[in-house]
């Protein structure tokens, strides 16, 4: 399943990150009942998303048990990826043939209808399988205040941090394999 979330909070920022995951993170428990017992993150080497003081304190002090892998820039290309150019691509077509007024992300969210989000019943018929992309609206961000954590030296070398179950103490290594 993909989660795809439109938001008009314009900040792409570790607080968003954050609050777009604790969403995908319900939905997945509450809606397709599944018990999350860790969480591996992969992404890029965003800064101010991933790999700030900010977003390691963020990390751990995850509910679960967390893993984040930074790829390189310009590395990494996957599902997600290919996912996020359909949905712009989508978009942008609308926008350029005017055949939509998108002024917000929940005009965003409602180009995307049933015919191409699928239950979960819809899987389970004789039919090939389909993918799931349930599209989310998230404007609430929660912004924390984290400002007495400290700055970790060598942070652009790390490859790999994880959570140890101790708010504000993280483990990372210089090579994720």
């Amino acid at each position: 399943e993909s989660i795809i979330v439109f938001s008009d909070y314009l900040k792409h920022d570790c607080f968003a990150v954050k609050t777009f995951l604790e969403a995908a993170r319900t939905h997945l428990t509450e809606n397709r009942k599944i018990k999350i017992e860790r969480e591996i993150h992969l992404s890029d080497n965003c800064g101010s998303q991933y790999k700030s003081r900010k977003a390691f304190y963020l990390l751990s002090s995850s509910k679960v048990p967390t893993e984040h892998s930074y790829f390189g820039s310009g590395h990494g290309k996957s599902l997600m990826d290919g996912e996020g150019a359909v949905v712009k691509k989508k978009i942008t077509n609308l926008i350029k043939s005017e055949d939509a007024l998108i002024r917000n992300a929940s005009d965003c969210a409602a180009q995307f209808p049933n015919n191409v989000t699928r239950s979960v019943h819809q899987i389970h018929t004789t039919h090939p399988p389909q993918a799931i992309r349930t599209v989310m609206v998230v404007n609430d961000i929660q912004v924390e205040d984290v400002a007495k954590t400290s700055t970790i030296r060598g942070t652009q070398k790390l490859h790999c941090v994880r959570s140890t179950g101790t708010t504000g103490i993280i483990e990372g290594r210089t090579y994720s394999c």
